[in-house]
């Protein structure tokens, strides 16, 4: 099952409008297609000690790609 996903990805959990933190005590780990994958973005800039946010331009470019 794992051949049909090529790119692994350790997840952040949503926390707040474009607010996110990373779980704990385990990671959340997925695997995911090329074609489910939007963008690459710049890593997320502390809020807090322990929340992090998107670069607003992506954070709307993200958004926008979830309306349609």
């Amino acid at each position: 099952m794992l051949e049909e996903y090529n790119i692994k990805v350790k997840c952040m959990h949503w926390n707040g409008l474009n607010k996110f933190f990373w779980p704990s005590p385990r990671d959340d780990v997925s695997w995911y297609n090329d074609d489910q994958i939007m963008c690459l973005i710049p890593e997320p800039l502390a809020v807090n000690k322990r929340s992090v946010q998107i670069e607003q331009q992506f954070w709307e470019f993200i958004m926008g790609k979830l309306d349609k």
